[in-house]
């Protein structure tokens, strides 16, 4: 059964109640802040499309940023441009405060 059938069966039920509601709050528990970012999209597509473009060319930057440090004022450290990205992926500790600089020499420039 594909995906998209053991989505339609389940929205065609018509026997929802207590269970099922816990279910689905557990389910949006565990991927809360990727649903909240989506639900900024107009549809599921353009969420898809958006991480895609996104989580590529921060991949890239990993690969390479290595040779570029941006100036001190922009409150990124002494880490390079991949160093950044990486941390923006999660894939080094202290992402808050790398993340804040990244989204505000975004929103400035």
């Amino acid at each position: 059964m594909s995906q998209s059938s053991v989505t339609e069966t389940a929205r065609s039920t018509s026997a929802f109640g207590a269970e099922e509601l816990i279910v689905n709050a557990r389910k949006y528990r565990a991927h809360k802040r990727i649903v909240d970012a989506a639900s900024g999209y107009d549809n599921l597509e353009d969420a898809i499309a958006a991480l895609s473009d996104v989580y590529g060319t921060l991949e890239a930057q990993v690969e390479n940023g290595v040779g570029y440090t941006p100036a001190q004022e922009l409150g990124f450290g002494s880490d390079n441009a991949g160093q950044v990205a990486e941390k923006i992926l999660g894939r080094q500790k202290s992402v808050g405060a790398i993340r804040t600089a990244f989204s505000t020499m975004g929103k400035d420039s």
